[in-house]
């Protein structure tokens, strides 16, 4: 067995006891009822400060660390949560314009992403104008190339690769940037 196939039968192993574990949280398009796991419920810290206000930031958060346990229905419903709270919080628009990207599936929701960006703002210009930090213009603008309309799928994986890495070498020590990093296959 090549060690690519070996990898990918790790991971679709990985899948199916996180698919038959009580706590597991499904993807988009799974059946299961569109509720979020519970508030309680234990699934892991991380840090990735924003410019929210606490409240829309525990909820962003909570969004971000479920998005990283693919539990896409979940993170969307915590995104929205972040965004009812301050309407004009562009880091909940772009963690959830990320939950219809999937790329250990292979699969992509390029509209349903522009629609959440659009609820943000009508042009990548006017969504950027509410993001009121460099570093988040940087997230932003990334989500924006891997969703741009009429791009090829490839092209805008690249291109969303290489934001993320420009991204990183201007914030060097940010812990959000140095996870994702080193998730990102080098090509």
């Amino acid at each position: 067995m090549s060690h690519y196939m070996g990898f990918s039968f790790a991971v679709l192993c990985a899948l199916l006891v996180v698919g038959c574990s009580s706590t597991a949280l499904e993807p988009v398009g799974a059946s299961m009822p569109d509720v979020a796991a519970p508030a309680e419920e234990a699934i892991g810290t991380i840090v990735f400060p924003t410019s929210g206000s606490p409240e829309a930031q525990k909820y962003f958060l909570r969004g971000v660390t479920i998005l990283h346990s693919f539990g896409w229905k979940q993170a969307i419903a915590e995104f929205q949560k972040s965004q009812e709270l301050e309407p004009d919080f562009a880091m909940a628009y772009w963690g959830e314009a990320l939950c219809y990207n999937h790329p250990l599936f292979r699969t992509q929701n390029a509209e349903k992403p522009r629609e959440v960006l659009s609820r943000l703002g009508a042009t990548p210009e006017e969504r950027a104008a509410k993001a009121p930090t460099e570093r988040e213009k940087g997230f932003l603008h990334a989500v924006e190339v891997l969703f741009a309309d009429g791009s090829d799928v490839t092209a805008s994986k690249v291109a969303y690769r290489d934001a993320m890495r420009r991204l990183y070498e201007q914030y060097p020590d940010d812990l959000a940037l140095k996870s994702h990093k080193e998730s990102v296959p080098r090509h």
